[in-house]
């Protein structure tokens, strides 16, 4: 029987964006399996053309909403799309690159991939790590 050694990470705190163009993160913990979900907290909530847009390319949890017990709302987290780089795109894009090895993960200029908006602690990494593969021997006796 083989099995996958791995670790999941919920919600680790990549970090805070100043609002600069080119921001790098790297994960506490590498490397960074496929199925990550990556979410920053933005500033406003995204328009419906918009929020129907990143539910086709991320799907239906693209936005998730906090409210507090009046009904304000009190954060907006928003997945964002790995892509392999940013030829491809546009400054309202919400795209960052992974280095699934290192854990690095990086973010537009502004031009080529959005700028995450400045606030503290508002960029968040749901993702397993590890993988090494483990062989269970069973033995007949």
């Amino acid at each position: 029987m083989w099995a996958s050694q791995t670790k999941t990470l919920p919600r680790e705190i990549l970090g805070s964006s100043n609002g600069d163009p080119n921001q790098t993160y790297v994960t506490t913990q590498s490397p960074v399996l496929l199925g990550l979900r990556l979410e920053v907290q933005e500033n406003t909530i995204p328009t419906p053309e918009e929020h129907a847009a990143l539910e086709a390319t991320v799907g239906a949890e693209a936005v998730t909403i906090v409210r507090d017990e009046t009904g304000q709302t009190t954060a907006v987290w928003v997945c964002w799309q790995a892509v392999p780089d940013f030829y491809g795109s546009s400054a309202r894009d919400r795209h960052y690159t992974i280095d699934y090895l290192t854990g690095t993960i990086r973010f537009g200029d502004g031009q080529s991939g959005r700028v995450p908006p400045p606030g503290r602690n508002n960029i968040r990494l749901y993702y397993q790590t590890g993988g090494a593969i483990a062989k269970n021997f069973c033995r007949r006796r």
